[in-house]
């Protein structure tokens, strides 16, 4: 090894190794012995060794350590749809079958792939001529024409960070740059990005990025981090970064550009006039990223470039994207995220409440992440668990259910997709906690039952936000009855800052709640008000309550004369004989104000409830099945549809369902696609494992 730089080698496990594993992926993949390998300098995510054998040359990337097993099959089947597509990318090598390759002893995941002779432009420190250029717009299409939705991988550098990472290292900036910075951030916030085509994108197009080949082809790499983005996204990169030191000023650049990609698919006059804006959020992204990086110590040459890349082309985009906008930007530098809450019912009494919910799809702010920690099935000899967890299980199929800890697989995979979704929402700005689970091994009992705890995956069944009030419901299940004692440190904190802070009395549960149907199934019955705020759909003004097995008509009268103290002016809706069983989030969601997905399987198209009949309606597509760790389940294949909206025009949603994410992007709506792979095991998709604290609406008469 000649010169390695410490920190790619600190994005590996046991860097001290790699020797061992360069020369151990070698003959795992039936190459030649390594006789010299270096490590690249360049790049920010994995890390990359080139790697000669008396045979050949090649690249060893091996996953940085923040990626999961799953991310890092994810990176491997991205290349190879890509390849497949006709894309020049560097062909990869298997090892038994397997172009992901496990290096147990230290726990690397790697892939080996052939190393192009060339060298990247930046290497080269050129612009692609414009055959190259054709070349690669091709590329780029073939990219963006694939039917592909991986799971989302959050990216602090792309191009829609930009308010999130201007809030962080704007200060950096001369006042100058820190002017057309915060114009280029307000710029982007106003783009409808949501409503633009959505494609599936390389996300990095970068000189680094491209390798100029002899034969004129150039070779695209580093698909780390792909996503579906709007189909701008890819241009603006090239235009900004791979066109950089081109003659040809911007304008000219992106009319180039747009010309060639005309020749494959020409774009909307949406697009063309997102472009100024999208190419200027590109140019401060390539500043911010690189003053970030450089003020934590990576001084390389690459991050040098990059801050002369992004400080020349910022001044060049703003010149001709907003030049009457920088005359007011002083006055309005502060990223969008950070505006603060109003208090609506009071505005002249000064900062609002840290809690203001009103809605499922405003701008979210802050919000609480479940966790799979100690999560168990409890005994289904109480009847109040057969009712929350298999409702529609005879006596006879309830005795396949055994009581106690769910798999550990299922726990370990679960808590990693919902860390990964807490690095997605705090990458978009939005305040995300992850307080500890309850230790439900332990068994409690009132006077009148015993009962076995159950999870803490699902914080939205146990608590309703109304506005600036929390409101911790009475639930059915006796289970549950001190699930919430986890989130009480955080309530506590927010009732101090402002927020109200109340609870439902607190249920008896006893045995005559319960009553039998016909198959000596359980029934809720009346005796007492109880429900699980995921029986309550919020939309502004309006409440809506199912009535099912686990909410009952007492506990609509409890939360209707409630809410008429927090505000006189909700109204509450109750919904009956719309899905019996149990939350509504799996049969009605609120995408934006006049647009509302339903579930055809529970709602017939000639009895939409009441309220949404003037509103467009998406009908959820028919999920597509997968495999479950357990042979019973907690939801349906429906709660592939419990997705969760950032805003209006940007959904979470599950990217085993590339059927429904289509249906979204096709309402302008954009995706951000994740997993949770035991969703139905565990009863609860990105909705249920999610509570929202904080969203910009607020108490609006959506319905007039």
């Amino acid at each position: 090894m000649t010169g390695a730089p410490p920190a790619a080698l600190r994005r590996v496990r046991g860097p001290g190794r790699v020797d061992e594993v360069v020369r151990w992926a070698m003959a795992a993949c039936s190459l030649s012995p390594v006789v010299r390998w270096d490590v690249s300098e360049v790049g920010y995510d994995d890390c990359n060794i080139m790697a000669d054998t008396r045979d050949g040359r090649y690249v060893v990337k091996i996953f940085h350590t923040s990626r999961s097993p799953a991310l890092c099959a994810r990176y491997v089947d991205v290349v190879r749809r890509v390849t497949e597509a006709g894309v020049a990318h560097p062909r990869l090598h298997r090892a038994d079958g397997s172009a992901l390759l496990h290096h147990r002893p230290t726990g690397n995941r790697l892939m080996v792939m052939d190393r192009v002779e060339g060298t990247t432009f930046l290497d080269a420190d050129a612009c692609p001529d414009d055959t190259e250029l054709a070349s690669v717009v091709e590329q780029t299409y073939r990219i963006h024409a694939l039917d592909l939705y991986p799971e989302y991988v959050h990216d602090w550098w792309a191009i829609p960070q930009i308010a999130t990472l201007a809030a962080e290292v704007a200060h950096l900036l001369t006042p100058g740059d820190q002017d057309r910075v915060a114009a280029a951030a307000e710029t982007f916030g106003r783009l409808r990005v949501g409503t633009l085509p959505q494609v599936f994108s390389h996300g990095d197009l970068t000189k680094a990025n491209l390798l100029r080949t002899p034969c004129g082809v150039p070779a695209v790499l580093d698909l780390a981090v792909s996503n579906r983005y709007a189909r701008v996204h890819d241009l603006s990169m090239l235009a900004v970064n791979v066109l950089h030191g081109s003659p040809r000023p911007l304008p000219e650049r992106v009319a180039l550009l747009t010309g060639l990609y005309a020749r494959h698919a020409p774009l909307t006059d949406a697009e063309h006039a997102a472009l100024p804006g999208y190419v200027l959020a590109a140019a401060a992204m390539e500043l911010l990223g690189a003053e970030r990086e450089w003020s934590q110590g990576n001084r390389s040459e690459e991050t040098h470039y990059l801050r002369e890349l992004g400080r020349t082309t910022l001044r060049a985009a703003a010149d001709w994207a907003l030049v009457p906008a920088l005359s007011t930007s002083r006055t309005r530098n502060r990223a969008p995220q950070d505006a603060p809450h109003t208090d609506e019912r009071n505005p002249m009494t000064g900062p609002a409440s840290p809690v203001n919910s009103w809605d499922e799809f405003t701008q979210l702010r802050e919000i609480i992440v479940g966790d799979a920690a100690h999560a168990r099935i409890p005994r289904m000899t109480d009847p109040s668990a057969w009712l929350a967890c298999y409702p529609t299980m005879t006596p006879a199929e309830l005795k396949r259910v055994e009581a106690g800890k769910f798999p550990r697989q299922v726990v370990e995979e679960s808590d990693e997709d919902l860390a990964q979704l807490t690095r997605t929402l705090r990458g978009l700005g939005v305040t995300t906690h992850r307080p500890p689970a309850v230790d439900h091994s332990r068994s409690f009992s009132s006077p009148y039952w015993e009962a076995d705890g159950y999870i803490s995956y699902c914080p939205r069944d146990i608590t309703l936000v109304a506005g600036s009030t929390l409101i911790e419901v009475a639930s059915p299940m006796r289970s549950r009855y001190f699930e919430l004692f986890n989130l009480r440190p955080l309530f506590q904190q927010y009732m101090l800052e402002g927020a109200t802070w109340i609870a439902a009395p607190r249920p008896q549960l006893r045995d005559e709640l319960y009553t039998w149907d016909e198959e000596g199934r359980p029934l809720l019955g009346e005796a007492e008000p109880v429900f699980d705020a995921a029986n309550v759909l919020r939309v502004g003004q309006d409440f809506f309550y199912q009535v099912s097995r686990s909410g009952n008509e007492r506990g609509l009268d409890w939360l209707r004369s409630t809410l008429r103290l927090v505000d006189p002016t909700v109204r509450v809706h109750p919904l009956r004989d719309v899905y019996g069983y149990t939350h509504i989030d799996s049969t009605i969601t609120v995408l934006r104000p006049g647009l509302v997905m339903l579930n055809p399987a529970r709602i017939a198209r000639d009895e939409v409830p009441e309220a949404f009949r003037g509103w467009d309606v998406l009908w959820c597509p028919e999920p597509r099945p997968t495999e479950t760790a357990l042979p019973y389940h907690l939801s349906e294949p429906w709660i592939s549809m419990n997705l969760l909206m950032v805003n209006p025009e940007l959904a979470i949603a599950d990217s085993d369902q590339p059927e429904l994410l289509r249906a979204l992007e096709a309402k302008g709506i954009s995706v951000l696609p994740h997993r949770l792979r035991h969703q139905r095991v565990l009863g609860g998709g990105f909705h249920c494992v999610t509570l929202d604290i904080a969203r910009d609406g607020l108490r609006e008469d959506y319905f007039g």
